[in-house]
């Protein structure tokens, strides 16, 4: 079982911070796992090294408050799950469990819009792609943007699947659902890699972990 905490959230209290890159022996509030394969002895679970799972996000954009973890979604049928986070954005989180029961979580990608205040992030449709990735659909709640519609593309993560080789991911990309082949209009991506595309005319979103680059996108708004 998940269970959010808003430590940051509102009144940032002692400790928290939004600031991004700075030492925070404190932390701000994240995603706690727990096991309750026995109602009547319900503990947190646990790393292979013993410590309580947490995942917490770095801060990657500096904020007053309200850079810490809000509503996530289970993505049925995988090991995933869709974290609003405030100012921080949208966190793609994948999470293993090893044969002890020992569970750890792994950030696959952030994604923040300018402006962001993200309340809840949901996947609403998902497509299977030929070379094996999905491609998630996810409406936006923003209490300053309102409602976005994006999706990201990268490799699924099933039920019982064991955690990657570190680096190998293979075509992780946020694009605006538009139903357009890319960003460009075009029909072929201008690389394989990563790649990220704005949803609005404006300044770029702000995108960590994996190997992000800027790909020019149109500047259209997909409501």
């Amino acid at each position: 079982m998940f269970v959010t905490d808003e430590r940051g959230g509102g009144v940032v209290p002692p400790g928290s911070s939004c600031t991004p890159g700075i030492e925070n022996p404190y932390g701000n509030g994240g995603a706690h796992a727990f096991d309750i394969s026995d109602p009547t002895n319900i503990n947190y679970a646990t790393t292979p090294g013993g410590a309580r799972s947490v995942y917490i996000s770095d801060a990657v954009v500096p904020a007053s408050t309200f850079c810490d973890i809000h509503v996530i979604e289970q993505i049925p049928g995988e090991q995933r799950f869709i974290a609003a986070y405030y100012t921080q954005g949208i966190k793609i989180v994948d999470y293993f469990v090893d044969a002890d029961g020992h569970l750890t979580f792994e950030e696959r990608s952030s994604f923040t819009l300018p402006d962001a205040n993200t309340w809840a992030a949901e996947d609403f449709k998902t497509q299977t792609n030929a070379d094996g990735t999905k491609t998630y659909f996810i409406a936006v709640d923003d209490i300053h943007r309102g409602i976005d519609v994006v999706s990201w593309r990268g490799e699924p993560n099933p039920m019982g699947a064991e955690p990657r080789p570190a680096g190998r991911y293979c075509c992780s990309c946020w694009l605006p659902a538009t139903g357009a082949g890319s960003a460009d209009g075009s029909s072929t991506p201008p690389d394989p890699v990563t790649r990220v595309a704005a949803v609005r005319s404006g300044p770029w979103p702000v995108v960590t972990r994996s190997r992000w680059r800027a790909w020019p996108g149109s500047g259209s708004d997909p409501g």
